[in-house]
């Protein structure tokens, strides 16, 4: 319905109203303005849309974790970085640290920790990760504690993955 302040839409129901023979002796209507949550739906796609274009754009992996539970997600692209599939790696925090280099897990480790106690605002740690087929890839990981319960624990922590082997081999070069 186009109104002053410009389209509105409806979610209506409409029926029989039958006496007790059944016979119809009327109709009936409801109806809802749903224009908020219609305009709602709509911002929140062109938000997501333009999350994916950036992550894109710069080659960014997502994570995101559920401290609590220990529940870990990762993107498609995250899991690209390391040849295998989102599925096979999100789950219980361990996938990711079982693909951390020996030698590079305490420092991360401890950079984690540090960010889900709140002694660092951010965690950005430099490691590598065990490739699906064996070889090593340096990746850049930096995100944050987003959300903490009443007592201060980290409840989430979401952050992004940039492989920076190329940089890491110039570097050694």
């Amino acid at each position: 319905i186009a109104t002053v302040d410009g389209e509105r839409r409806f979610l209506s129901t409409k029926g029989p109203l039958r006496n007790a023979a059944g016979t119809v002796v009327g109709l009936y209507g409801i109806s809802r303005d749903i224009t908020a949550q219609v305009d709602a739906q709509g911002a929140l796609r062109a938000s997501q849309a333009r999350l994916a274009m950036a992550l894109e754009g710069a080659d960014l992996g997502l994570w995101d974790w559920h401290v609590p539970s220990n529940d870990h997600r990762v993107d498609q692209r995250w899991a690209e970085k390391v040849g295998a599939s989102a599925e096979a790696l999100s789950g219980q925090i361990d996938v990711w640290s079982q693909r951390v280099h020996p030698d590079d897990l305490p420092e991360a480790m401890r950079r984690l920790q540090a960010n889900l106690s709140g002694e660092l605002p951010a965690f950005r740690s430099e490691h590598r990760l065990r490739h699906q087929d064996g070889h090593w890839v340096w990746v850049m990981s930096a995100g944050r504690v987003l959300e903490r319960d009443a007592e201060g624990h980290a409840v989430r922590a979401v952050g992004v993955l940039m492989d920076i082997t190329e940089r890491k081999q110039a570097e050694a070069a």
